[in-house]
């Protein structure tokens, strides 16, 4: 009868499950190499034209700018979205337009996506070592682009700015963008670790989204001054949308330097201007709009102080979802952590969070000219020291609160136990034969 042994008309569960899938047709296919080249070629070329042609509508406006000045400004725009510093007359530019490098990121994601949909992967590389790859292939062929463009649009004996930060943006939009298009998560990785980029994103989240309510509440505040300095530019209908298209291109910028005011860090524009919560000093600013959400100089009311509690929230918020996932992590391991435990746990989850901050804020300031504005941004300095300490006491006091009162919930004994309660009143007599 053969116990033990499967029948050869029984299926297997794997055949039954192949069976059950619908077959889909098989689209074209293309070696991964090629692809994930012409994808970073794709990905500069989307972003180039979108910069060029903003540019192009800044010529139809005004005529007398030569169609090749517009297009080698277009190039200027698309190389500072990726992280490489431009030369303009009025001095250098190294602020990056967070909201136009968004956009790239976004089309190079798609890009990789279609790679990994369509690309025809060797045989035995695994899932990692296929990200690898395409990271690194995509992140190669996009920087030698940017070389390019660099070395046409600058002088060719001088070289052209660095392009160290390019290199780094473009190894994380290759990198991650390979990871999220082919669905790619480590084969070990901890729950600790996942935790605790969560409860990060989490309190930078927080920290993001007072930044947008600090803000807004310029904005409204200074909206006067604002158009005032709009109108006295004279852009007229199209101009006035470019200045307005040009200005939101920064936008992530503005959030992230509000983010650092309500910390309490303030922010620098330029020489003889800083703005805080408990004073504003302005000195010469050039006729942006956007500059008039800086209040005036003097004390800000008391009112604006309570904006420093974001810190304290967004310490709360992380600690919460780390400490917790710390605590289930543990009772997994039928152990328990105490509020000292907890405490120290809570505070360095958001003393992380305010230090992934402060680095979050490089490559949102910089230079806009030459002499006045110089270190536009947040002050690295005090942030680097009021983030970490804020978010981190906020951290360690709910870390400590949570360990002190899972010590105060009462332990299931073992009378406590339905089970055991049921299995004690089963009769246990013993009967005689």
């Amino acid at each position: 009868m053969g116990f033990g042994r499967r029948r050869k008309t029984e299926q297997s569960e794997r055949i039954r499950e192949l069976q059950a899938v619908r077959a889909e047709p098989v689209g074209w296919r293309a070696p991964w190499p090629l692809l994930t080249m012409a994808a970073a070629g794709v990905t500069a070329l989307a972003g180039w034209l979108l910069v060029v042609g903003f540019c192009v509508l800044g010529w139809i406006q005004v005529p007398a700018i030569k169609p090749a000045a517009a297009v080698s400004m277009g190039c200027q725009g698309w190389l500072l979205a990726n992280g490489v510093p431009v030369s303009l007359p009025g001095g250098q530019v190294s602020i990056m337009p967070l909201g136009l490098t968004g956009v790239i990121c976004w089309v190079g994601s798609a890009c990789l996506g279609v790679v990994a949909a369509r690309s025809r992967a060797p045989g035995s590389a695994g899932a990692g070592a296929r990200v690898l790859r395409v990271g690194l292939v995509f992140s190669a062929s996009y920087l030698a682009i940017l070389a390019g463009v660099r070395l046409l649009v600058h002088d060719a004996s001088t070289g052209g700015p660095p392009l160290f930060a390019a290199l780094v943006f473009s190894l994380l939009l290759g990198l991650i963008g390979a990871a999220r298009a082919h669905r790619w998560r480590p084969a070990n990785r901890s729950h600790l670790l996942l935790t605790g980029l969560r409860a990060v994103t989490a309190g930078l989240a927080v920290l993001a989204i007072t930044g947008a309510l600090v803000f807004t509440a310029a904005l409204w505040t200074g909206r006067e001054r604002f158009i005032q300095i709009h109108d006295s530019l004279g852009a007229g209908g199209l101009g006035g949308v470019m200045l307005l298209l040009s200005q939101l291109a920064w936008l992530p910028n503005y959030i992230m330097w509000c983010g650092s005011w309500a910390l309490g860090a303030g922010i620098q524009l330029g020489l003889q201007t800083v703005i805080s919560p408990a004073q504003t000093t302005v000195g010469l600013l050039p006729a942006i709009p956007v500059l008039g959400a800086v209040p005036p100089a003097g004390p800000m009311p008391r009112m604006a102080l309570w904006w420093l509690a974001s810190g304290a929230l967004a310490g709360i918020v992380s600690a919460l979802i780390g400490v917790r996932g710390f605590q289930a992590e543990l009772r997994t391991r039928s152990s328990e952590a105490g509020a000292d435990l907890t405490a120290i746990v809570g505070a360095g989850i958001g003393m992380a969070t305010g230090a992934f901050f402060t680095l979050l804020q490089i490559p949102a300031g910089g230079d806009l000219g030459a002499i006045r504005l110089v270190d536009l941004g947040a002050r690295l300095g005090p942030l680097a020291i009021m983030a970490p300490t804020s978010l981190g006491l906020a951290g360690m006091a709910t870390g400590w609160l949570l360990g002190w009162r899972a010590g105060r919930q009462p332990t299931r004994q073992a009378g406590d136990d339905p089970a055991a309660v049921a299995e004690a009143e089963v009769s246990t007599a013993v009967i005689d034969g």
